[in-house]
């Protein structure tokens, strides 16, 4: 186990800390220890009903058009949805609809007693035959639906358990869309008398969603170890109206136990956020990972990521006037969410753990040095000089509190992406990719352009209005791959989540007032 205490005293420094109650039942597991005593106990699993007798939930998940009758079911997917300056309507493709060219898996995981899992849509309009939805076990030919199918239940039998044989869903969507989307409002379960265990293996920034039957549940991953200079992380968070207290316990090529555990996310909520290194584990090696219900039972989804330990860093943000209380405190909340959405758009491959906030009126003196991100009490042209650059990010007052353009522009600076758009003859900006945080018109984009090598085709200008001219910029992945700024680059389309309402356990996008 190794360095328990530590970690606890970590987490116990969060910003939303375990009650005392679990602080003193992990101290005396670590005391057990670290005396010498072994620890025996497993964390449980929860046996549901027999099938064919479902036990169901909540489950949101979906991709709709901006404007649809019912675009208002929550887009638990946060794929983006046509973001509307950039959707040029046309006789056979009228706005709104939902993004084209996506390409994006997602897992559907539980314990090792589950053995089927249905989903239930609650609306599906997909052109027929092209844009498809499928679902399954994960490795299996997948079952495939488009057009307009009956919203009912449909329902998949693994060959083990949720556990062993995942399940999957993808999403294809070409590039002549002209309909409205989908939402899953309702997924069901139910178990075989036999445990069928085993360890779900993670892929980097995909999302495995999955359910915890109630208090004491538990469900198993791996994730093998980033050798080099690498750290991961792995994020935590239930349903968005889930009152559960869900858990993330990590341990070095051995499964985490109540009390065996590396690294540990104890709040009392259901949001988590865990950080480690090689130099915590051997290499090659794999991490286990446990995610655990404390209370409660529903929807969770993780998410593991790397970045490069150059790449996390402390911000230095001071302002070139004297702000208020006020202005201070909405300054240093919008820098924390920009901080958030960095880290989303590139998931997870920036890293700031501390933002360090100086109210000096003073750009050049952030504690003697110069300011990383200056803030001006006037409007003006927000932005930073270069790529990859150690000038100032400037941020005016009409870009104060937009923690997209704060997000944005520290992409410029520290993962070395150029803009996803550019200047015609007349000065407007015009968008060269609908996929991509780095252009104008972004909606509730929070992804960057990328290639996709599955259907060879990238993403770059697509979706762009059909009077933009064509580009020779590369896509913004290889943009960073190139500057050695990420350990790795999505071949599919990315997950979509941009973690400003992720408190990130105080551990990252951590503002410091000074």
């Amino acid at each position: 186990m190794g360095n328990s205490v530590k970690s606890l005293s970590a987490r116990c420094a969060s910003s939303a800390p375990p009650t005392w109650r679990r602080i003193a039942s992990a101290l005396l597991a670590s005391a057990a220890i670290l005396l010498g005593r072994t620890a025996e106990a497993q964390f449980d699993r929860i046996q549901c009903s027999f099938c064919p007798n479902y036990t169901q939930f909540n489950w949101t998940y979906g991709i709709r058009a901006d404007g649809a009758p019912d675009a208002t079911i929550p887009v638990a997917m946060e794929l983006p949805t046509e973001p509307p300056a950039n959707c040029a309507s046309t006789p056979t493709n009228p706005c709104p609809h939902y993004i084209n060219w996506l390409d994006h898996d997602r897992y559907f995981v539980g314990n090792g007693y589950i053995k089927q899992f249905g989903l239930r849509f609650g609306t599906f309009d997909l052109e027929p035959n092209y844009d498809t939805f499928s679902f399954g076990e994960a490795g299996t030919t997948l079952t495939q639906l488009t057009g307009s199918p009956t919203l009912t239940w449909y329902d998949t039998t693994v060959s083990q358990s949720l556990q062993a044989t995942p399940g999957r869903t993808f999403l294809h969507v070409d590039g002549t869309v002209t309909y409205r989307g989908l939402t899953i409002d309702q997924a069901r379960v139910c178990c075989q008398s036999t445990l069928a265990d085993g360890d779900v293996a993670m892929e980097p920034a995909k999302r495995y969603s999955g359910v915890l039957l109630g208090s004491g549940d538990t469900v198993y991953f791996k994730v093998p170890v980033s050798c080099g200079a690498i750290e991961q992380t792995w994020n935590l968070w239930g349903a968005p109206s889930t009152a559960s207290d869900f858990d993330v316990y990590v341990r070095c090529n051995a499964r985490p136990t109540p009390s065996a555990w590396d690294f540990v996310g104890l709040s009392s909520n259901a949001q988590e956020h865990v950080r480690a290194g090689a130099y915590n584990c051997s290499c090659p090696g794999t991490w286990y990972v446990a995610v655990h219900s404390y209370s409660g039972s529903g929807m969770f989804h993780l998410v593991t990521q790397s970045h490069f330990v150059a790449e996390r860093r402390t911000v230095r943000a001071g302002t070139a006037f004297s702000a208020s209380s006020l202005q201070g405190a909405l300054l240093g909340n919008a820098l924390g969410e920009g901080c958030k959405q960095l880290f989303g758009l590139t998931e997870g491959a920036e890293y700031i753990q501390q933002i360090d906030f100086y109210n000096n009126a003073d750009c050049g003196n952030c504690a003697g040095s110069s300011c990383d991100i200056c803030l001006h009490d006037e409007d003006g042209p927000t932005g930073v000089h270069g790529l990859c650059t150690t000038d100032p990010i400037h941020l005016y007052h009409n870009a104060w509190l937009e923690p997209e353009d704060i997000g944005h522009e520290l992409a410029h600076k520290y993962f070395c992406v150029d803009d996803e758009y550019y200047y015609d003859s007349e000065g407007f900006s015009i968008p060269q990719c609908g996929h991509s945080v780095m252009a104008v018109a972004r909606g509730s984009n929070n992804n960057l352009c990328y290639f996709d090598t599955a259907f060879l085709r990238e993403d770059h200008t697509r979706d762009k209005p059909p009077w933009a001219i064509s580009t020779t910029l590369p896509h913004a992945w290889k943009q960073a791959q190139d500057a050695f700024v990420t350990p790795w680059i999505p071949s599919q389309t990315p997950d979509n989540y941009d973690y400003r309402d992720h408190d990130l356990n105080a551990l990252a996008c951590k503002v410091v007032f000074h």
